[in-house]
């Protein structure tokens, strides 16, 4: 029976053509109302073998893609905190450096006050907005700035920074860590 037979399909036709040597096989296709070639032609591996190959070695290539992703994605992500391990020390080197600045040119030291009142006046808005309560977004990001100066540029503890503000020292730190993550963001 040719493999282009019009009233067989493909894969019907390639079942008869492929079932030489196995007379079990021949025997079911008989039953079930197939015509078995007396002589098949040899047929090479079975067509389920090959496809289950193919499928074999899209999932190995699938395997080792997923296994370099996770690679890369681990490198970026090492890169990723050794940036901002690094950011954060200039931060912090600034800062210093700023501090012995002002000793050095003989100028008072920053104080939680001065700092208020510059940050305000940048933002602004007034001394007594930036320390009242109102949550609104410009204010919540003014004083989160204003904390992460005074934090930086003083010596001045969170529960101090705190109280100047009258906010609680967990707040401080909560905003302190908002307004460097803002500035890394701002920075990419």
């Amino acid at each position: 029976m040719p493999l282009n037979s019009p009233h067989k399909s493909y894969a019907s036709q390639l079942r008869v053509e492929c079932a030489k040597g196995d007379e079990k096989y021949q025997e079911r296709l008989k039953s079930a109302g197939h015509k078995v070639h007396p002589n098949p032609p040899e047929c090479g591996p079975q067509p389920r073998l090959q496809s289950q190959r193919r499928l074999q070695k899209v999932r190995e290539e699938i395997k080792c893609g997923l296994v370099n992703m996770v690679a890369l994605l681990k490198n970026l992500n090492d890169e990723r905190v050794h940036f901002e391990q690094q950011a954060q020390r200039l931060e912090i080197a600034l800062a210093i450096m700023a501090k012995e600045n002002d000793i050095a040119a003989g100028r008072a030291p920053q104080t939680l006050d001065s700092i208020a009142r510059r940050t305000a006046s940048k933002h602004g808005i007034t001394l007594g907005a930036l320390k009242s309560q109102q949550r609104t977004k410009d204010l919540v990001h003014a004083r989160q700035e204003a904390f992460w100066l005074a934090h930086k540029l003083t010596d001045k503890s969170y529960p101090t920074i705190g109280r100047y503000f009258g906010r609680d020292h967990a707040t401080v730190m909560h905003g302190v860590k908002k307004h460097a993550d803002r500035m890394k963001a701002a920075a990419t």
